[in-house]
């Protein structure tokens, strides 16, 4: 089955031009596969100067024919994806769709699924984290709080042991609050690969999985953002009332990375 892409010129979301996957397309809403190191939104980036989000309604004014041929006429963003990580970004094709996506995940009416990959082994392999969370003003990192933190539970399951101790485990949550998966992930001593910010965590590099291996020049990582990815949004549409499965496969780079753990770890 063929999948459906949208293109972006270069020099806009990356030095190349670049192909973004188009997960879901409906009358109301739909959903791209946001690379790694990609900035969807302002209200993500801090206030970045091209994100996807504006890229595509640049796009959308031009009277791109590939946006015409696919029914997208307006973009609205519905979730936030983090910058640093892969996954699905919901966008809603009228403001009236945006406002019934956005009450619907309000209600927790959506099921967020993290896929991760972790260093080390926990007692149980299913639990949940329930610690509140809070961002403090002019900080890049969620905090947890008991006295002034917002309510958050993800639910953790491993998927499946990998060699050389490490795992790729799945989070759940009912609702996606900034950094909340890898908080609570850190947290639960569970800290995400290459998450630098919560889990102190530098990228995977070859030399450390293979053994006596000598780099070329200088050494490139096998995935340089952190192993985390949102894998699947589930929710009822609002419109028609039909659920709704959105899914996302792994990025390219990532599943190589399993790959080679599996076959050097």
């Amino acid at each position: 089955m063929s999948r459906s892409f949208i293109s972006f010129p270069e020099g806009r979301l990356s030095e190349r031009p670049l192909r973004i996957g188009l997960l879901a397309n409906t009358a109301g809403f739909f959903a791209l596969e946001k690379p790694a190191g990609v900035v969807a939104t302002r209200d993500a980036s801090g206030g970045a100067r091209d994100t996807l989000l504006d890229v595509l309604r640049q796009e959308l004014e031009k009277g791109k024919k590939q946006l015409k041929d696919k029914r997208i006429a307006e973009a609205h963003a519905v979730s936030f994806p983090s910058p640093e990580i892969s996954g699905i970004f919901l966008c809603a094709k009228t403001e009236e769709a945006k406002r019934l996506l956005k009450s619907t995940m309000g209600a927790y009416g959506f099921a967020f699924t993290h896929r991760f990959l972790t260093y080390g082994r926990r007692p149980s392999d299913e639990f949940v984290c329930e610690l509140p969370l809070v961002h403090p003003a002019k900080s890049s990192r969620m905090r947890v709080s008991h006295a002034t933190g917002k309510k958050a539970s993800t639910r953790f399951r491993k998927i499946r042991e990998l060699a050389g101790g490490f795992a790729l485990w799945e989070a759940e949550s009912r609702y996606n609050r900034r950094h909340q998966v890898r908080l609570h992930a850190a947290e639960s001593g569970l800290p995400a690969l290459g998450d630098q910010l919560y889990a102190g965590s530098g990228p995977v590099y070859l030399s450390s999985l293979k053994r006596a291996y000598r780099a070329k020049g200088r050494e490139q990582p096998l995935y340089g953002f952190p192993c985390v990815h949102l894998a699947k949004l589930e929710f009822t549409d609002p419109e028609s009332g039909e659920p709704v499965t959105i899914e996302a496969p792994l990025p390219g780079r990532f599943a190589a990375l399993i790959a080679r753990i599996e076959r050097y770890g």
